[in-house]
This record gives C-alpha cells, sequence and structure tokens, in this order.
C-alpha cells in the first residue's frame, strides 16, 4: 500500500478505470498503487465487477488437461 489510505468505497468512475486499466495490462500492484490501496482490495474488487484475476495479472489461462484419452471414433452401422 502506498501513501495515505483512500477514503471509502470505489465510485463508478474508479470502478471504470479498474476495468480500463486491467484491460490494458497493468498489473494488481500497479493499479493498487494509483488508488493508495492495497492489492487484496483490487483483487477484491476485480472479483466483484467480474474481472477474471488471471486477466488483471496478465497471466494466460491455462488449459484443462483431458481426464480421458482420445481414441478411435466408433462408427454406428
Amino acid at each position: 500500500m502506498a501513501g495515505k489510505r483512500r477514503p471509502g468505497r470505489f465510485t463508478w468512475k474508479e470502478e471504470r478505470e479498474v476495468i480500463a486499466m486491467a484491460a490494458s495490462g497493468a498489473t494488481v500492484l500497479a493499479i493498487a498503487e494509483k488508488f493508495k490501496t492495497s492489492s487484496e482490495t483490487i483483487e477484491r474488487k476485480a472479483r466483484q465487477l467480474g474481472i477474471s484475476l488471471s486477466e488483471i495479472r496478465g497471466e494466460r489461462p491455462k488449459r484443462k488437461r483431458r481426464l480421458v484419452e482420445l481414441g478411435q471414433k466408433a462408427k454406428g452401422k
């Protein structure tokens, strides 16, 4: 957390700015520094706004592994 704590809740304008910064690839720490709050607060706000944490952190979503190996497709006769 940098500097003085911010007072109260996020305004509508600040929420849109968090979304825009996340879309532009800013890190959680950079967003937290701009709004003078903790990274946990930004992560919580991202969940409330429906922003994926992997998107806001700049990580690629991991591919899910298949549980069953693919075999030959059965043809119905």
